[in-house]
């Protein structure tokens, strides 16, 4: 049921040097789509402890004023997560293309992409059924994870896969690192080529692009980076050293006046 496409080598066919740009992007996926839900209480959120357990002095014990702090069993906890931590991770629109390229190119040397004719994915009732003959007759039956590519979703496609718990099907703007790094077969439809090519291969309008480009070509083939340039120094070390003898010679002079 594939089709043989012939694939832009823009995009399904670029020379991947190292993997650092993808391991950025990778961790940047899983740091964004974490959410911080643990959340400790402290001292003064904890229930109960408002009196003083016993008196300042004169009982021989460790003075004490709640037995809710931290060192006390059932105490409030110090520097704990308090649920408004932020673990996002950023990454330049234009370094983000580059690593979903150099994904696609990984995934397409180790024959793992596919294309399809769109005709050929058209559940009618969104059965579960129908999605596992779809999957079947592509022989992908038996994968871990199978990524699905489309140009636009269906509403009975995506109700015909919701149920199948080892394939995601996606539109082509959503396509991103961490899925097609951990799929085991990557079915891409005909008429999403056209939109995944000329979004990957567009580049950044913005100021500044030329230099953002350059970092990420330096990341890209492992180059040592460039150093910065220095501002040149305006007074000449000699210039500094005449300075600093004339007003050692005043500073003797108002000493031996003031004698």
């Amino acid at each position: 049921m594939a089709v043989s496409t012939k694939l832009n080598k823009d995009v399904f066919g670029v020379e991947v040097t190292n993997h650092e740009l993808l391991g950025r992007a990778y961790r940047a996926y899983l740091a964004n789509n974490r959410s911080a839900a643990a959340k400790t209480k402290k001292r003064g959120e904890v229930r109960g402890g408002g009196r003083k357990p016993w008196a300042q002095k004169g009982t021989g014990r460790a003075r004490i004023g709640s037995i809710r702090a931290p060192h006390w069993r059932g105490g409030g906890v110090t520097f704990g997560p308090n649920g408004e931590q932020n673990f996002k991770l950023t990454i330049p629109k234009a370094a983000k293309k580059v690593a979903i390229k150099q994904a696609l190119s990984l995934q397409n040397r180790e024959g793992l992409i596919q294309t399809f004719a769109p005709s050929t994915l058209k559940l009618k009732d969104g059965k579960t059924k129908q999605g596992l003959e779809f999957i079947s007759k592509n022989k992908a039956i038996n994968l871990n994870f199978v990524l699905i590519v489309v140009n636009s979703k269906d509403d009975m496609a995506v109700r015909g896969f919701a149920n199948i718990p080892n394939v995601k099907y996606i539109s082509a703007p959503f396509l991103n690192v961490y899925d097609v790094l951990n799929a085991d077969l990557i079915l891409v439809s005909e008429d999403s080529l056209p939109t995944i090519e000329s979004w990957l291969t567009s580049k950044a309008s913005r100021v500044g692009s030329k230099t953002a480009e350059a970092k990420i070509l330096t990341i890209k083939t492992g180059e040592a980076k460039k150093p910065t340039k220095t501002n040149t120094r305006k007074v000449s070390v000699e210039e500094l050293k005449v300075k600093a003898t004339a007003n050692s010679d005043v500073n003797s002079q108002s000493k031996g006046g003031a004698k």
